[in-house]
């Protein structure tokens, strides 16, 4: 049985490795062996980056 994705579309995330990053998830994709495949997207001229789901952290948006 596969685990479930840690994060979802949309979701604001920033690196585990690297906290000056941040970005917003556009897709996801499983990969062979149970884990997931991320596509992280930073700045609308940028080329999006990719990450392993467990390698970022979810952040929370406040709505004032």
């Amino acid at each position: 049985m596969a685990r479930a994705c840690l994060v979802r579309v949309g979701d604001l995330v920033k690196a585990k490795e690297d906290g000056r990053f941040y970005g917003f998830v556009t897709y996801i994709d499983t990969v062979v062996g149970g884990g997931y495949y991320v596509e992280v997207v930073y700045d609308e001229d940028a080329d999006p980056l990719y990450f392993y789901d467990d390698e970022l952290i979810v952040l929370k948006l406040i709505k004032e």
